[in-house]
């Protein structure tokens, strides 16, 4: 792909670094790291944009869409797919790595 593709977030997604971003800034008390990791994830995406082959394909036996990706941010995972029909990438979900991921991602076919 020769130009940066757009990028939108599903609700979960939103959901999912609202939270880890409030977590790490009022629950640990750390605004400056959780400030840190929002630049990581856009400077992630922005990198995404323009080579969204780059991340992981995800092997989960609870996701039937192939075309999921994933890529590591500090200590978490970050979930998204590509269109190439609206030339657009999704950010699908955000996860702390330490969790049960395949467990984690049971879900995620619901779309919401």
């Amino acid at each position: 792909m020769d130009c940066k593709l757009g990028c939108r977030f599903t609700a979960r997604a939103e959901r999912d670094i609202d939270s880890i971003l409030e977590y790490i800034s009022e629950e640990l008390c750390s605004p400056n790291a959780a400030a840190a990791l929002g630049r990581k994830v856009f400077d992630c995406l922005d990198r995404l944009r323009m080579f969204p082959n780059s991340g992981k394909k995800v092997d989960n036996p609870y996701i039937n869409d192939e075309s999921l990706r994933k890529v590591f941010i500090d200590e978490y995972v970050l979930y998204y797919k590509v269109s190439e029909t609206d030339m657009t990438l999704y950010v699908v979900a955000m996860i702390y790595g330490r969790r049960d991921l395949v467990h984690a991602l049971r879900d995620l076919d619901r779309g919401d």
